[in-house]
């Protein structure tokens, strides 16, 4: 694959702080959208199935205020990305994308990242393939450990959308639509990858890569379950925190201050 990169910026009028701007990855010819926003440390946040970057920003930018550098891009099929030329909208798939897009930005090596569903499952995979990348990893309400099945499809929007307040939820409602009618294909196969996904070697081979792992899980999540994720591998800490399973979308400041945390493991179940 060959991947460039180019750099649309622009300013919040209404907005001092913190400055984002919008970056354009191209893979294989095919556009990555990537939101740049604050400054400090690096991290790299990967979104959940059907939304962008947009869908997240109060909490995005409740973390730059924390003084974080954040690189948020789309993934394929997503907000403003292309999807893949070669269709493979897998979650291996996915990152392998996400590797040449991230390749292509010269970002500082071993990021730390913070994931939501989907995007945690594509995290996985990226670390699993290329280690070097992350540095630790903060994984919330990640697919890929359902112990009863698949959630059901009615579930998924609404599980994502559900603890949102209105404006939050219009974002990620049109983020929905707009990926539904660019790219129906790219959306109902990452759906389906991310319904019948199994991350527990890809988590393995994280903690043996030594990766730093912390899954957090919502008590009131319908659309995903830790099934063996928390227990498949040593080392790796869990925790549950309160609401549905879209809960950082519309609570910046508790997504903020959970991210700046690092608590001691906790037992979680099924």
């Amino acid at each position: 694959m060959t991947a460039t990169v180019t750099v649309l910026s622009f300013a919040e009028p209404h907005r001092s702080t913190p400055h984002a701007e919008w970056q354009q990855v191209y893979v294989d010819d095919r556009r990555v959208e990537v939101l740049a926003l604050g400054e400090g440390e690096p991290l790299l946040f990967l979104h959940g199935w059907g939304l962008s970057p947009r869908a997240y920003l109060p909490a995005l930018r409740a973390l730059a205020d924390r003084g974080h550098r954040i690189t948020a891009p789309s993934l394929p099929g997503f907000g403003r990305s292309d999807a893949r030329r070669n269709h493979d909208h897998s979650l291996n798939g996915v990152a392998d994308h996400m590797i040449d897009a991230l390749d292509a930005l010269a970002l500082p090596d071993a990021l730390p990242v913070v994931a939501h569903s989907f995007g945690a499952g594509v995290s996985l995979r990226i670390a699993a393939l290329r280690p070097d990348l992350i540095s630790r990893l903060t994984l919330i309400s990640p697919v890929g450990g359902a112990a009863h099945g698949p959630a059901p499809w009615p579930t998924l929007l609404t599980g994502m959308l559900g603890d949102a307040r209105s404006r939050v939820a219009v974002t990620g409602l049109w983020d929905f639509l707009a990926a539904a009618r660019r790219n129906p294909a790219a959306l109902t196969t990452s759906g389906l990858a991310a319904r019948a996904a199994d991350s527990v070697t890809e988590l393995q081979a994280a903690v043996a890569a030594g990766i730093p792992v912390r899954l957090v899980f919502a008590a009131a999540d319908h659309v995903v379950r830790p099934g063996d994720l928390p227990t498949c591998a040593p080392r790796i800490t869990t925790e549950t925190v309160p609401g549905r399973h879209g809960w950082l979308l519309d609570e910046p400041r508790r997504f903020a201050d959970l991210v700046a945390t690092s608590p001691d493991p906790v037992a979680i179940t099924a």
